[in-house]
């Protein structure tokens, strides 16, 4: 194709993704009409398919196509951010859990139905999550809770409006996950077109426009922490690691990545001290409390089944026994980590590899889940992991029964629909890998 007609290819596919934000916005509520959002949302990833492929592809006239990338995600984003954010109640408890520290409460002592804080019960409490559970969340994140509920209150920002509103921060970070993302790519030698792997990944507009998951700001945390890895600047790195690794701590996980180029002779000691300045500083708000993180998040992590794929088989080996699944879960994602650190992998791969890991292996496995990995995928555009993003919205069919019955309950057909080709399609890659490294050895030793 010539430079015209890639141009040209990308404004048309621009204009069809842009078409396909405002399909998804004529649905209304999206939490009644999930077939309907499905439909529209397949056609999107249809068209985002072909944008991979297109911008995929050697060709001149970059400076035009980053324009248009970033003109048809803001656009298409600007449009999402009009829906009614349904298919998730998170809004109402990032909202709940900053008017309760503009209250004088700590978010990981309290629990929302604690009569102590019953006079923060107003219009959207009957759609605050998790009732029975303090803070799950990072120190960053709480930080950021408490925050947006001054700002907010303090503009005026009704009550019954203020849980859309709590978007905005993290539709804001999404933006400049993009930005972070083109400084990773140029560092790496990289196209920064490439970019629009993330940009118009439908599950990433859904998910931070939409809904207005806080995971858009550990992704930019994690990013710039890569980006300046790359650049060794370390100081920068594990400050903003740090950061990460205080929103909902798997981050952690990219520590050994960050350094392993370093080894431990060659550690950056100003960096590890200004990762370590960086967590003290954002944790000292609510120091005496953060030892009940770990016991929530052991019965957030195990204490049941959503969504997920491998640790389905674990569960039914431990007899459906909770606790012995977990426990066995934790064992093969520790040991998977451990293989593929020893395989040495690049940076970025080694990365991408361990929040897969991380992901097959959970307990749960909500859809927002594997935007952990998409600005990875413009470095490695893996064909089976950017299916699970298409994918993964298959898990929403449980909404309606849930709004008019109160019912969570997933069902198996559709996690074989959902995780099935994925499997599939990686355990084949993975065969290939394995093949093309038995026959590299075997020629070397032939060649010997």
């Amino acid at each position: 194709m010539s430079p015209l007609q890639n141009r040209l290819g990308l404004a048309i596919l621009g204009a069809l993704t842009a078409a396909g934000a405002v399909g998804l916005l004529s649905i209304g509520s999206l939490d009644l009409a999930v077939p309907e959002f499905v439909g529209w949302y397949f056609a999107l990833f249809v068209v985002y398919s072909a944008s991979v492929w297109l911008v995929l592809r050697p060709g001149e006239g970059k400076r035009f196509s980053l324009a248009v990338i970033w003109l048809v995600a803001i656009v298409s984003r600007l449009v999402l951010f009009q829906a009614d954010p349904r298919l998730s109640e998170d809004l109402n408890r990032y909202r709940w859990q900053g008017m309760l520290q503009a209250a004088g409460g700590n978010p990981y002592l309290a629990k929302p139905e604690d009569l102590e804080w019953e006079g923060l019960r107003d219009s959207t409490w009957e759609h605050v999550n998790r009732k029975d559970f303090r803070s799950v969340y990072g120190p960053v994140l709480e930080l950021t809770y408490h925050g947006w509920y001054q700002v907010l209150s303090a503009i005026g920002v009704e009550e019954s409006r203020q849980p859309s509103w709590f978007r905005a921060p993290f539709s804001l970070a999404d933006l400049g996950v993009g930005w972070a993302l083109m400084g990773l790519l140029g560092a790496l030698g990289l196209a920064r077109e490439r970019v629009l792997i993330y940009l118009w990944n439908p599950l990433v507009m859904v998910e931070f426009w939409v809904q207005g998951h806080n995971d858009s700001l550990l992704l930019l945390l994690l990013v710039l922490a890569l980006w300046a890895a790359e650049k060794g600047g370390w100081k920068r790195a594990l400050a903003a690691l740090a950061a990460a690794s205080l929103t909902k701590f798997w981050p952690a996980i990219a520590v050994p990545y960050v350094l392993r180029e370093r080894g431990w002779r060659r550690l950056p000691w100003g960096g590890v001290a200004a990762g370590a300045a960086t967590a003290a500083v954002l944790s000292l708000p609510y120091w005496g409390a953060l030892g009940n993180v770990a016991e929530v998040l052991e019965g957030f992590v195990g204490g049941w089944r959503n969504n997920d794929s491998l640790y389905g088989l674990i569960w039914e080996w431990a007899d459906q026994d909770y606790e012995r699944g977990t426990e066995l879960a934790g064992r093969l994602m520790f040991f998977g980590l451990v293989v593929v650190w020893y395989s040495r992998p690049s940076r970025m791969a080694g990365l991408l590899a361990s929040i897969v890991v991380v992901l097959l292996l959970a307990a749960n496995v909500f859809p927002w889940y594997l935007t952990w990995f998409v600005p990875l995928l413009a470095i490695y555009p893996r064909p089976a992991l950017l299916l699970w993003t298409a994918l993964a919205v298959l898990h929403y069919r449980i909404l309606p029964e849930y709004v008019l019955l109160g019912v969570w309950e997933d069902a198996d057909w559709v996690r074989a629909l959902e995780y099935g080709p994925v499997l599939a399609w990686l355990a084949l890659d993975g065969a290939r890998a394995v093949w093309n490294r038995w026959k590299t050895t075997n020629s070397d030793v032939v060649s010997a």
